[in-house]
């Protein structure tokens, strides 16, 4: 064999191991890169997910919270109505006057009311003077119970037993024999308290049994 020829020979063994070290090579590095894309794929999308789930949740958390602060402010809002919403007028003074006129006469009684102007006098007790100036605090006592009550021609204000108007009034001839009524808002429902009489510097109140009188007040009130 020629030196030519072996060298030609030789050249050609060359390339064909550097092209089967190469592909060797390829072969190996390949899959890796094909991992590595896969596993930046499964990263992204865990990271997409996370982040979804995070701003799910703080969407819920912040729509939650927005809720209850709605409804804080609405339960407040409404307590606050509740409590100091005028449920009295001058129109229903105006009616509970007529009503009384009517009724007085009916019952062949007299009353003075304050849904009159006018300053009612029982047995030396002026109202509404002696309620607003504090004389007859703890002194007033509802079916034997002490009872606070406020004077509130309105209807306002935040207790229990607000006074809207009162009557006091013969119920016979005899100056002696009186009776004095309390026109009351009570936790919100209308009642008629009559006192017939005194105890010391107590007065003794009870619901009234007179139908058309408690009928007529609640009707006026409801309406």
């Amino acid at each position: 064999m020629t030196s030519k020829r072996k060298n030609s020979i030789l050249i050609l063994s060359t390339m064909v191991a550097v092209f089967i070290i190469v592909g060797v090579i390829y072969k190996q590095t390949k899959p890796t890169d094909q991992a590595q894309r896969h596993t930046s794929k499964e990263t992204t999308s865990a990271q997409l997910k996370s982040s979804s789930l995070k701003s799910s949740s703080s969407s819920s958390s912040n729509a939650t919270i927005a809720s209850s602060s709605s409804n804080n402010d609405t339960n407040t809002s409404a307590s606050g109505n509740n409590s100091t919403k005028a449920t009295w007028s001058s129109d229903k003074q105006n009616k509970l006057s007529s009503f009384m006129s009517a009724w007085q006469s009916q019952m062949d009684q007299s009353f003075v009311g304050t849904y009159d102007g006018q300053e009612p006098n029982y047995y030396g007790i002026t109202f509404p003077t002696d309620l607003t100036n504090g004389k007859y605090n703890n002194h007033i006592k509802f079916d034997e119970v002490t009872t606070a009550v406020t004077w509130s021609p309105d209807g306002s204000g935040e207790s229990a037993n607000k006074v809207v108007a009162i009557a006091s009034g013969k119920v016979s001839k005899n100056n002696f024999n009186m009776a004095l009524y309390f026109f009351v808002i009570q936790n919100n429902q209308p009642k008629v308290y009559i006192s017939r009489t005194t105890n010391g510097d107590d007065l003794y109140f009870s619901e009234t049994q007179n139908n058309d009188l408690k009928s007529g007040f609640a009707n006026i009130f409801n309406n």
